[in-house]
């Protein structure tokens, strides 16, 4: 059995690169100083000292990558929603944790019908 996979991303050469990574840089810089202005993370800090994991011993920047990823991942999600033209995107292609959890508290189209599944 043969199977293809569509990349979820297209393939960006050179010169497109030189021009998005530009841009891109000028926005992570804002978001930088967004994230500066916001007290340097003081209400994230206190959240972590209220937690288990700090009263385990873990500190801020143990946790670090995690918050990252949470954080990246919810203004991601803000983003699109923003932006949102559609159930799905453009190219098609969704990551299937997402067609899950929208089939489970939507009832989009194409979720499975138990009494014919």
């Amino acid at each position: 059995m043969e199977r293809y996979y569509a990349t979820a991303v297209p393939v960006v050469r050179l010169p497109d690169r030189a021009i998005l990574d530009a841009a891109c840089r000028a926005l992570a810089e804002q978001v930088s100083d967004t994230l500066q202005e916001a007290g340097n993370q003081s209400d994230l800090r206190a959240a972590v000292e209220m937690t288990t994991l700090a009263r385990g011993g873990w500190s801020f920047d143990d946790l670090w990558p995690y918050l990252h990823d949470t954080v990246c991942r919810i203004a991601l999600d803000h983003l699109t929603q923003s932006h949102d033209s559609g159930w799905l995107p453009a190219h098609g292609l969704v990551w299937v944790e997402a067609l899950d959890d929208d089939v489970a508290s939507n009832g989009r189209p194409g979720d499975i019908d138990e009494d014919h599944a």
